[in-house]
């Protein structure tokens, strides 16, 4: 499957964002790579973080869709995946996040949700949220697939 997701390298732009992403909360852009992808890190006793896909992902004809990091962490904290969908008229049609926690060990390995794209859905937003105790938690690599 091909990944959706653009830029998932997350090379930056010259004021040292990464391009079409944004990080709110702790999280912080490493100078640690793999296969040349770049990767973040988080920790924090309490509160929020989140990584967010800025680009709106088109579903075309699509039923489900997959969406995830490669990622590793001591203690995850809770970790979930958050899908708002949209019509044509950008109408949020519906909202929904899946708890990835239990996925997330000391070994890196793809920690993903798979959602059912509601009827009348054009386009769909994305993100990975942390709250809680998170201790030494690395992600990236991030991958999107449509079926």
């Amino acid at each position: 499957m091909e990944n959706m997701i653009q830029n998932a390298q997350w090379f930056s732009q010259r004021d040292g964002k990464i391009l079409y992403f944004t990080n709110h909360g702790n999280i912080t852009y490493d100078k640690f790579c793999m296969d040349h992808h770049r990767f973040c890190s988080l920790s924090m006793n309490s509160g929020e973080a989140s990584n967010s896909y800025d680009l709106n992902v088109e579903l075309y004809d699509a039923q489900m869709l997959r969406f995830g990091y490669h990622m590793r962490a001591i203690l995850p904290g809770k970790a979930s995946i958050h899908v708002s969908f949209y019509d044509e008229r950008d109408h949020q049609i519906a909202h929904e996040e899946k708890d990835i926690s239990e996925l997330i060990g000391v070994d890196f390995c793809d920690a993903c949700a798979a959602f059912e794209i509601p009827c009348d859905s054009a386009y769909a937003k994305l993100s990975l949220h942390f709250s809680g105790n998170v201790t030494a938690c690395t992600f990236g690599m991030p991958f999107l697939e449509l079926y």
